[in-house]
Parts: structure tokens; C-alpha cells; sequence
């Protein structure tokens, strides 16, 4: 990202943290997973494992355990739960 930027990495994740509060691979984590909960809420003829690697994640047990470390509950669940009645997982 830094490279991309064309800044370097030290400088580039001080300003990422100064707009964000959050290191950039954390934003890009949270990022990732706004992006997973859409199409999970969106889309049920897509794979857990399939939803994870359009998100970025390299495995689906990855995805899945930072997914239930934020949202407190697994995708399936999560999924299944937005399309009965659209609450939270808590």
C-alpha cells in the first residue's frame, strides 16, 4: 500500500493512523470484512470459502475466525440471522 502511495512505509502508516486511527492493516481488515458482510446479507448461493477469497482473506478458516473475533458470531450464522429477521449477533 505504502508503494503504492509512493511513500514509505513508516510515513505512510503514520498518516494512515492519523486519518483512520487504526493501522492500516487493521482498516484494511475492517474493510474487508464491511465488504463480506454485504454479500453474505446479499448473496446465499456463494461459499463461506468463496466469500472470504473475494474479500481478500487468503484461507476461509482465516476469514472465519477474524470474522467471529468482530462479529461475534460465525459467517454462517451471521448470514442466516440477516435473512430471518436482519439483528445483530450478540
Amino acid at each position: 500500500m505504502a508503494e503504492s502511495a509512493g511513500v514509505g512505509v513508516t510515513r505512510f502508516t503514520h498518516h494512515c493512523k492519523r486519518l483512520t486511527n487504526v493501522t492500516p492493516m487493521r482498516y484494511l481488515t475492517m474493510k474487508r470484512l464491511d465488504l463480506s458482510k454485504k454479500i453474505l446479507q446479499e448473496n446465499n448461493e456463494l461459499t463461506i470459502a468463496e466469500v472470504a477469497y473475494m474479500c481478500g482473506f487468503a484461507t476461509s478458516q482465516y476469514f472465519a475466525t477474524v470474522f467471529k473475533k468482530h462479529e461475534k458470531c460465525s459467517p454462517n450464522t451471521y448470514r442466516l440471522k440477516y435473512a430471518v429477521n436482519a439483528v445483530d449477533c450478540v
